[in-house]
C-alpha cells in the first residue's frame, strides 16, 4: 500500500499506467544478506513486478544473467566470492543489454565510482542507491529502464562517413555554422555566442560534430572546415541586427592547429577582411587532446592575444588541460566542463570542484564560463558561486543565426520572470559549510 501511495504522490492517478509498465519487468536480486534480499523482493512484488530471481553473490548472478534476459539487475556492491564490481565487468563481457541499479550501504564515493564503472563498461546506468532503500526511490529508479532517449551531445546513431563524403561537403557548402548563446549570470544579458559546426547532410539531415570531427582530424580537413566555420560565422553575425553587433563570437581550434602555420595565417588575415563589425573573436582551444608542439602552441596563442582575440581553455578539469598550461599560456577565459555542471547539483564533491574553478579564474584574472547549464537551480547555483557567464539549453540550444532575435526575445522574457522570485523565495546554496546568496 506504501508504494502505491509513493505512485500515487509521484505521477498522480495515471499509476495504474505505470504499475502496467512495471508488471512487466524481470528483475534479478543480487544481494549477500539474507535479510535484505527478502525485504528488497518483497518491495518489488508490492510494485507489480512478477517475474524477479534472487542471486546471493556475483558468481550466481552472472550465471543467471547468462541463462536469462533480465530487464534490471539490482546489485549491492559488497559481496563475497565475486563482488558488485567485477559483476559489473563480467556483465559488459556478456554484452548485457538491460539495466543496472546499484545498492551499497558504504560511503557516497563509493556509489559514484562505481556508477562511473557501469558508465565506462557501457551498461545502461538506472541508478546508485544508499541503503536502506526506500520505495519511491526504487520505483522512480526501476521507470528509468523505460527511458531510451539519448543524451545531448552524444551520437544518435552511427554513420559511416568518408574522406570522400567531408570533401563534397565543403565543396558544396553543406558545413554550416549553429550559434549557442552565452549570458552574464550577473544581469542575464547576452554575451556572446560559441559558434558550433553542423552538418547539413542531404540523407541524415543535421549532423553534430561527435559523428565527423575525428575523420576530419584524420583526413586533414581540419584546416579548411575551421576557415570555413571563421567566414560563415562572422557573415552570418553580420547579417542580424545592430544590437548584435558588439558581442563577442567564440570559435573552436583543435590543438593540432595550433601548429599549423598556415591556419593562423588565415585567420589573422580574414579577421581584417571579414570583421567589419569589430567583434571580439575567441579562440577555444579543446583540451580533449593533447598539445603536442608546447612551443608552438605558444607562440601561436601569444600572437593570437596579440592581435586582440580573447583565447578560452575549453572543457577545464578533463583530458590535457592542467594548472601549468593555465599558468602558462595566455588564456583570458575559463570554460568549467559541462559534466561538472551536469552533476553538481546532487554531488557535494563536485559542486566543490566547480567552486574552486570559478574561484581559480577569479585569481587569475580569467573570466569564467560554465558549459551545459540545462535548468533554474543549476543557473541559481552557478550564479551564487560568482560565475560569470554560462551557456546551455536553459538559455538556447544551438541554432541557426535566423533563429537568434526570437531565441534571444524568449531568454528575456525567461529571465525576467527569475528575476520576479522574491529574495526570500531564492534558496541559499550551501558550499564547504557555509551559504552564498
Amino acid at each position: 500500500m506504501i508504494f502505491i501511495l509513493c505512485l500515487v504522490k509521484f505521477y498522480g492517478f495515471g499509476y495504474k499506467i505505470i504499475m502496467e509498465r512495471l508488471t512487466g519487468l524481470s528483475v534479478l536480486v543480487v544481494e549477500d544478506d539474507r535479510f535484505q534480499r527478502i525485504a528488497l523482493i518483497q518491495l518489488l512484488k508490492r510494485a507489480g513486478i512478477k517475474e524477479i530471481m534472487p542471486a546471493e553473490d556475483g558468481e550466481q548472478a552472472l550465471e543467471l544473467i547468462i541463462q536469462h534476459a533480465f530487464d534490471v539487475v539490482i546489485c549491492d556492491l559488497s559481496m563475497p566470492k565475486m563482488d558488485g564490481l567485477a559483476l559489473i565487468r563480467r556483465m559488459s563481457e556478456c554484452q548485457f543489454k538491460g539495466s543496472i541499479l546499484l545498492l551499497s550501504a558504504m560511503e557516497d564515493s563509493l556509489l559514484r565510482s562505481a556508477e562511473k564503472l557501469v558508465s565506462m563498461f557501457n551498461i545502461n546506468m538506472i541508478g546508485a542507491l544508499s541503503k536502506p532503500m526506500e520505495p519511491a526511490g526504487l520505483q522512480k529508479n526501476l521507470l528509468k529502464h523505460f527511458e531510451q532517449q539519448p543524451q545531448r551531445g552524444h551520437k544518435e546513431f552511427n554513420i559511416n562517413l568518408t574522406s570522400e563524403d567531408l570533401d563534397n561537403a565543403l565543396a558544396q557548402q553543406q558545413m554550416i555554422p549553429y550559434f549557442q548563446a552565452q549570458v552574464s549570470l550577473a544581469d542575464g544579458k547576452l554575451h556572446g555566442f560559441e559558434s558550433l559546426v553542423r552538418w547539413q547532410h542531404p540523407k541524415f539531415g543535421v549532423i553534430t560534430p561527435d559523428s565527423f570531427i575525428e575523420l576530419a582530424e584524420q583526413s586533414g580537413h581540419m584546416t579548411e572546415l575551421t576557415e570555413l566555420m571563421f567566414c560563415e560565422s562572422i557573415e552570418k553575425l553580420n547579417t542580424l541586427p545592430k544590437r548584435y553587433s558588439a558581442v563577442k563570437l567564440a570559435i573552436n581550434i583543435s590543438p593540432n592547429g595550433l601548429e599549423d602555420n598556415v591556419l593562423q595565417s588565415l585567420l589573422l588575415n580574414l579577421d581584417r577582411k571579414l570583421n567589419d563589425n569589430k567583434q571580439k573573436i575567441t579562440i577555444e582551444i579543446t583540451e580533449q587532446r593533447a598539445i603536442k608542439n608546447s612551443a608552438m602552441a605558444l607562440e601561436v596563442l601569444s600572437r593570437f592575444r596579440m592581435y586582440g582575440f580573447n583565447i578560452a581553455i575549453d572543457d577545464f578539469g578533463i583530458g590535457y588541460s592542467t594548472m601549468e598550461k593555465l599558468s602558462e599560456f595566455p588564456y583570458s577565459e575559463l570554460k568549467i566542463d559541462r559534466r561538472f555542471i551536469d552533476k553538481m547539483e546532487n554531488d557535494p564533491k563536485v559542486l566543490i570542484i566547480v567552486e574552486s574553478c570559478i574561484e581559480l579564474a577569479k585569481k587569475l584574472n580569467l573570466k569564467s564560463i560554465a558549459e551545459g547549464v540545462e535548468n533554474n537551480k543549476q543557473w541559481r547555483l552557478l550564479k551564487g558561486l560568482g560565475c560569470d557567464y554560462c551557456q546551455g539549453y536553459f538559455v538556447s540550444k544551438p541554432i541557426p543565426s535566423k533563429q537568434i532575435p526570437l531565441q534571444m526575445q524568449s531568454w528575456q522574457k525567461k529571465y525576467s520572470s527569475l528575476m520576479k522570485v522574491t529574495p526570500q523565495r531564492e534558496s541559499s546554496i550551501e558550499v564547504k559549510g557555509q551559504y552564498v546568496n
